[in-house]
């Protein structure tokens, strides 16, 4: 259930300035699923190895970041109110160069091709900065100043960061050799806890209550969180690229590895315990999802600080990288995706609905002739969504943990998640589609839907 009062429905954009995004993000998903399936090795264990580099980046960036683009666009005038501007033609570019500068990075990786990685960064780096621009712009122009908005202004700019840190990386060090593990980590930093987790959090402020109908996160929470996370990011940098002494004590440096930890696992157990404590019992699969993402994120956080109090213990090198990468997995699959899954099960119903409500009026049709929303992507579907997703996450931790063998299992498993995602969103669109047309063929108007 949705409170759409909430909302600023009136400014939502064009129906296909998210939608586009979504689509084309399961099929950079499948094509991870296909390069794990016939990977040689175990390329969970092979950080610098090209095929691991190119299925790292086609979901972090074709499939997650693909998503999340799709989502702001959406989100900034109906979370914040923003009045956006030529929203349609802006997404319509975005969209084209930025799916183009994925492919070449791709291609780049997987060829260790150096002309194709430049290619490739200067398409990311239009299309980021026009994204970039377009956010700013739009949360200028919005009345609200909340902490979903710092968190849309903090996400874009680490954004911005992660493709500087890319660029370097690749003037450096060209991407291949193992020497540039410094930059990488920072750069993967800045993607993770700054795009990534900085959005979940704020989009998290907002849709937890609404959507979940629990209580909203404490004021001290929201106003304290997401500058620290910022502030650890930029100390973190700068401790990695200069020698400033302070910076290079031991203690403090441990200090840099386990606030952020501590951080998200607090945001996780307030999440946990904001949904626990709700009014709606009724548990539906967004809500489910959100829970496996939370729990994941509770159990990958407290698993850092173990492994860095660990390496001050004893633990060797090996064995600390060794942990952090299947903790990575847990953040990446546990984490990102069970959010994305969430989101997309709430947001895509809701806007074909929004949408062909509009059509109705403006065609002076009754708009209680629309379908509920529970007919475009039906309850029992996500069900088989939702469990697919938990068992192919499942078998993936168990082979990355116990049993390598499993892993072309784990690649079939996650196929199957963004095959059935990708037609349960065209079977949505399809829904909304055969309704325009037969709005159209009626009697109730002649004006052509727009959207």
């Amino acid at each position: 259930m949705i409170n759409s009062a909430l909302l600023s429905l009136v400014q939502t954009p064009p129906l296909m300035v998210p939608l586009r995004f979504f689509l084309t993000a399961p099929l950079f998903g499948l094509l991870f699923a296909l390069l794990l399936l016939f990977a040689s090795g175990n390329p969970i264990d092979l950080r610098w190895d090209p095929v691991t580099l190119a299925m790292v980046h086609a979901l972090v960036l074709g499939y997650l970041s693909m998503i999340m683009l799709g989502a702001v666009q959406q989100l900034l005038p109906v979370l914040l109110g923003a009045q956006v501007v030529q929203a349609e033609r802006v997404a319509t570019y975005l969209h084209f160069i930025y799916t183009l500068g994925v492919v070449a990075l791709l291609i780049g990786f997987a060829q260790q091709s150096r002309a194709a990685l430049q290619l490739a960064l200067l398409l990311l780096s239009v299309a980021v900065i026009l994204f970039a621009l377009f956010t700013w712009w739009s949360i200028l122009r919005s009345p609200s100043r909340n902490a979903t908005a710092m968190a849309f202004l903090f996400s874009t700019l680490s954004l911005m960061i992660t493709l500087i840190m890319a660029w370097i990386t690749l003037l450096r060090y060209q991407f291949i050799v193992p020497s540039a593990s410094v930059l990488t980590d920072i750069h993967l930093g800045w993607g993770l806890l700054g795009w990534g987790m900085l959005l979940i959090i704020g989009v998290a402020y907002q849709v937890v209550p609404m959507f979940q109908v629990t209580a909203e996160y404490p004021r001290w929470f929201r106003r304290w969180l997401l500058p620290l996370l910022l502030l650890e990011l930029l100390l973190f940098t700068v401790s990695k690229m200069t020698s400033l002494p302070i910076l290079q004590y031991s203690l403090f440096s441990l200090l840099l590895q386990l606030l952020p930890a501590a951080l998200t696992a607090l945001f996780a157990g307030i999440t946990l315990t904001l949904q626990q404590r709700r009014k709606r019992r009724l548990a539906d699969v967004s809500l489910r999802f959100w829970r496996v993402a939370m729990i994941s994120l509770l159990i990958a956080s407290v698993g850092w600080i173990v492994v860095e109090l660990s390496l001050q213990g004893g633990l060797s090198e090996a064995q600390g990288a060794w942990w952090q990468v299947r903790l990575f997995l847990l953040l990446l699959f546990g984490v990102f995706f069970s959010v994305v899954s969430g989101m997309l099960f709430k947001i895509v119903p809701f806007l074909i609905w929004l949408h062909l409500n509009n059509s109705c009026q403006q065609h002076g049709a009754y708009q209680g002739d629309t379908p509920v929303m529970g007919r475009y992507i039906p309850a029992y579907a996500m069900q088989w969504q939702y469990r697919l997703q938990l068992l192919a996450l499942m078998v993936l931790l168990l082979a990355a943990l116990l049993l390598p063998q499993l892993l072309p299992l784990a690649a079939l498993l996650w196929g199957g998640v963004f095959v059935l995602q990708e037609g349960l969103m065209l079977q949505a669109l399809k829904h909304y589609r055969d309704f325009i047309n037969v709005l159209r063929t009626t009697d109730h108007g002649q004006k052509t839907v727009q959207g």
